[in-house]
């Protein structure tokens, strides 16, 4: 017994050595503070894709606004029949091509994004549901232009634009599927948040 009392004592005015349990525990503690900070900075940084994918969505509904008025204005001068307007045309029908190419631009980031949303986190929220608004006036304003492409459709063909018009068509119906994909996919980003 005696000796018990001298080898606890020995022991505990030895210099603390730590043991293979206590490094391991520290060097676990170590690694999480790591993780933890790691993911503070990866969910910054997707929160800054995600307000970026917004102001890229709120640009194409910007952009498929002033397809619509150039498109609405286009049929009215084909109605009125001023002549050769074939460069005219021709620039919308690549304006409609360039927008729907850029939607699928946006579209593929916010697929991106999509997969790196790893489940629910409050920093992502707020952002999450502005591209998400976005997308629903993106969409708003997606079918006031299918319905002007669906009237300059028919004014092209009766102007002799035949090619032009399945162009202005094709790449309505490309920039449809694409805004729709984009609402799916930020209605998924939401879906993973909550």
């Amino acid at each position: 017994m005696v000796l018990a009392l001298v080898l606890a004592a020995a022991a505990s005015a030895s210099p603390a050595v730590p043991s293979f349990e206590s490094a391991l525990h520290s060097l676990r503690l170590a690694v999480r503070e790591t993780r933890a900070a790691q993911l503070t900075v990866k969910d910054a940084a997707l929160a800054a894709r995600l307000d970026r994918a917004a102001w890229d969505v709120q640009r194409r509904e910007s952009e498929a606004s002033r397809l619509r008025a150039d498109l609405s204005d286009l049929r009215r001068r084909l109605q009125l029949n001023r002549g050769d307007m074939r460069w005219e045309v021709q620039r919308v029908a690549r304006s409609v091509t360039d927008h729907a190419r850029e939607l699928q631009w946006n579209l593929q980031e916010v697929r991106a994004i999509r997969q790196a949303v790893t489940g629910k986190d409050p920093d992502l929220d707020a952002p999450a549901r502005r591209l998400d608004s976005q997308t629903r006036w993106l969409v708003s304003e997606s079918r006031w232009l299918q319905n002007e492409g669906r009237w300059i459709g028919s004014a092209l063909r009766r102007a002799g634009y035949t090619w032009e018009a399945f162009d202005v068509e094709r790449g309505l119906r490309d920039a449809e599927d694409r805004v729709r994909d984009l609402e799916n996919e930020a209605r998924a980003i939401l879906d993973k948040l909550r």
